[in-house]
């Protein structure tokens, strides 16, 4: 009777072994999640490398935009210089 009811358990315990191991992620599923990680990964890096270009951009813009105004108040003065040369009377 002992030896019965212990090869009953052996038996029902390999076959829930069996059946977890069977019901396990397979291969294709596998090989997707890290395809996915890999994804969200370099997703992630190019998050992180778009928001150091805006910073970058953010911090440059005002920078342009006073070198702008100086170019064109050296090119109002170019204009007049031209002028005064008579470079504008043909």
């Amino acid at each position: 009777m002992f030896k019965t009811r212990t090869l009953w358990f052996c038996l029902v315990l390999l076959t829930a072994a069996l059946l977890l191991s069977a019901c396990g992620p397979s291969e294709a599923q596998l090989r997707a999640r890290d395809e996915a990680r890999a994804a969200a990964l370099a997703a992630e890096a190019r998050v992180l490398s778009l928001q150091n270009e805006f910073e970058t951009l953010t911090d440059e813009i005002p920078q342009k935009e006073a070198l702008i105004l100086e170019l064109e108040a050296e090119l109002a003065e170019l204009q007049v210089e031209y002028e005064a040369l008579g470079g504008g009377s043909r």
